[in-house]
């Protein structure tokens, strides 16, 4: 099917994508440091117990949200976790960008022209 065709090339062109190149590394980065690993799953196992507490309908209590933002400070502070965020986002944005250009054609509202999106309302 051609369709799953240009889904594995677009796979394959995410694979070489200096985006995924770079979060890879500094997953592997993150990984090799067992205090920046630490802190992440901390801050995670604190992110899933305040959700619980949301989904439970339930109200985080004072000393949880604070923990919760201490941990988030600490991240913040940590350039190998903000190393790894930022590469994070970057690959998410592409990834943002390929859904958006999928939706658009999908829902019909594909206004570029054979140029690409130079002229195109929807992109600029």
């Amino acid at each position: 099917m051609d369709v799953l065709v240009k889904a594995q090339e677009l796979a394959e062109a995410l694979e070489k994508s200096s985006e995924l190149h770079d979060l890879r590394l500094k997953e592997k980065i993150l990984k090799s440091n067992s205090s920046a690993m630490s802190l992440m799953n901390e801050f995670q196992k604190k992110q899933m117990e305040v959700y619980n507490m949301q989904v439970a309908g339930e109200e985080p209590s004072d000393k949880i949200t604070d923990e919760l933002n201490n941990l988030r400070d600490k991240l913040q502070e940590n350039e190998i976790i903000l190393d790894y965020l930022k590469a994070q986002e970057k690959l998410g944005k592409i990834l943002e960008e390929i859904n958006y250009a999928i939706s658009r054609v999908l829902q019909g509202d594909d206004a570029c022209g054979e140029d690409g999106c130079a002229g195109c309302s929807g992109c600029n």
